[in-house]
């Protein structure tokens, strides 16, 4: 997530009068910790080595929200098209197969600067054990 975003994001959490704990950070050298995230976003990144990690982070009960590129943003002009930043989403409910999937969809639309893009979208939680 950019700097922006994350600007973004605590000034709307102070607005709405929640509690949002923001970072950056380089996700391939990160520590995520154990069971110490309520939600972890992973937005236009696909990174399947970071997974274990991210999911042994989410506390029982926690939710991870995923949104990246599909294998099927090829057939588009513009954006990504190297299968390594491309998900099948097969690939995804498998990795995740031992959670609950509360939202999974792969969809397209155009965006607001007219470009086309295939995205799987996804929320998942942690089970409560």
């Amino acid at each position: 997530i950019s700097q922006a975003a994350l600007h973004w994001c605590d000034e709307m959490s102070d607005k709405l009068g929640v509690e949002v704990k923001t970072l950056e950070a380089d996700l391939l050298a990160f520590d995520f910790g154990n069971e110490v995230w309520d939600l972890a976003t992973n937005l236009y990144f696909y990174e399947p080595s970071i997974f274990q990690g991210l999911k042994q982070a989410i506390r029982p009960g926690g939710h991870i929200l995923f949104q990246t590129y599909s294998k099927a943003q090829k057939k588009f002009e513009k954006g990504p098209n190297n299968d390594a930043f491309l998900v099948h989403p097969k690939e995804l409910k498998d990795e995740f197969k031992d959670w609950d999937l509360l939202y999974f969809e792969e969809t397209e639309y155009t965006d607001k600067q007219n470009k086309n893009e295939s995205v799987i979208q996804m929320l998942a939680q942690k089970p409560k054990v």
